[in-house]
């Protein structure tokens, strides 16, 4: 019988991410189960669910010559992204399973919210398809690895001392209505100078399909301008940022904005989505607006400040109302989180000096959690969430004998 893969069968062209150290962890300590059902783990990264939805036969040619064992369990990590659940999905997966001759397959998807495994979940197991899932982000993982890389905690704690000239920071790169909505909402109430803005530039807007996303989240936002004019509103205002572009592109995606962080008093954080609730997620850009010691206001999903308060962080509630938080309306979330903005981006360079010096102590706890403590929490949770999946999946298959395979 073929032993299990203790370096996992990567499956697919696409690099692999953090998470495939993980699966190998799996595979080291649930060797004896996986030997004892005739298993293997084998690892696909997808850049998008149309991969596997076009490519479902390649990927099956590849896991039957590849993979020795004669059942799989595929991890396939959509960790970087965050897909949206297609609902040909439990077809493609279905098919994908019958044309895996003589060899039994389950899957594990790991992705960055838990609405996936809410909306897939029943359809798969109604055709018939083993699916477990977890979740976790790999920028979320770079994220905390890019800190502690270039010693960025030491840097930070410097900045809790500065003195800002300016308001708010609010970083943006890809459109989103509320983006646009939170930048057109600052441009309405302080000068350009007085704030940080930056956005997506016409290299962005041209690879990006933003009439349809803003006609999309359009339905969320039914008091919203049209998406044109606000568009042409926030060009004026905020800072264009196009990939191409080096250092700017660089701290705002990958890296941590120092250099804006020092001249600013905090941040009003946009994230990825600003859901019902349908997705539950934060990102790299809430932890990015942490690390450098800013007071934040997170205009994301529900739950989202709730979720970094567990995590450790100090979010400020004596100071800043989060109430917002738990409200499932987009729109008027939304119009909470840009009064508590305001509230912040009003205060005078003495009321913002003296902010920063009374909540010091907080702040630096906010810095000092990416000093290698939120990574060493987090490496163990997602491992184990793999690991009872891995278990779970194992347990729907009976042992085999030493010739099964």
């Amino acid at each position: 019988m073929s032993s299990p893969l203790h370096a996992p069968t990567v499956v697919g062209s696409e690099p692999p991410t953090w998470l495939v150290q993980i699966v190998r962890a799996a595979a080291l300590q649930l060797a004896p189960q996986l030997t004892q059902r005739g298993a293997s783990l084998a690892y696909l990264r997808l850049v998008g669910l149309k991969d596997l939805l076009q490519h479902a036969d390649q990927i099956a040619r590849e896991a039957l010559s590849q993979v020795p064992s004669r059942r799989i369990v595929l991890v396939i990590d959509c960790a970087h992204e965050g897909y949206a659940p297609d609902k040909r999905l439990p077809k493609a997966l279905f098919d994908l399973s019958a044309s895996l001759t003589g060899k039994e397959i389950a899957f594990i998807f790991n992705q960055t919210s838990e609405v996936f495994a809410e909306q897939v979940g029943p359809a798969a197991a109604r055709a018939g398809v083993r699916c477990a899932f977890t979740t976790f982000h790999s920028f979320f993982e770079t994220q905390l690895r890019t800190v502690l890389r270039d010693g960025a905690v030491s840097t930070a704690l410097k900045l809790l001392n500065r003195t800002p000239a300016k308001r708010l920071m609010c970083l943006n790169y890809k459109p989103r209505l509320h983006r646009l909505l939170a930048l057109d909402f600052l441009a309405s109430h302080y000068g350009r100078d007085e704030v940080i803005g930056t956005f997506g530039g016409a290299e962005t807007v041209a690879g990006w399909p933003w009439q349809r996303v803003m006609r999309e989240d359009a339905a969320d936002f039914p008091g919203a301008p049209e998406a044109a004019d606000l568009m042409a509103r926030v060009g004026a205002f905020a800072t264009p940022v196009n990939s191409s572009k080096g250092a700017p592109y660089s701290a705002l995606v990958y890296g941590l904005p120092f250099a804006e962080a020092r001249e600013t008093f905090a941040s009003l954080v946009t994230e990825s989505e600003m859901s019902d609730g349908s997705i539950k997620r934060f990102t790299e850009k809430s932890l990015k607006a942490l690390a450098v010691g800013h007071p934040v206001v997170v205009a994301g999903n529900p739950g989202t400040v709730s979720s970094l308060a567990l995590l450790g962080f100090d979010m400020l509630e004596h100071e800043i109302d989060h109430s917002y938080d738990s409200d499932p309306n987009p729109e008027r979330r939304l119009r909470a989180v840009l009064k508590q903005a305001k509230r912040l981006g009003d205060l005078d360079v003495e009321a913002r000096s003296n902010f920063l010096r009374r909540n010091r102590d907080r702040l630096e706890n906010n810095v000092r959690l990416f000093d290698g403590r939120l990574l060493a929490f987090m490496l163990p949770w997602w491992s184990s969430q793999l690991t009872n999946a891995v278990m779970t999946t194992l347990a729907d298959w009976p042992s085999t004998s030493p010739t099964a395979d």
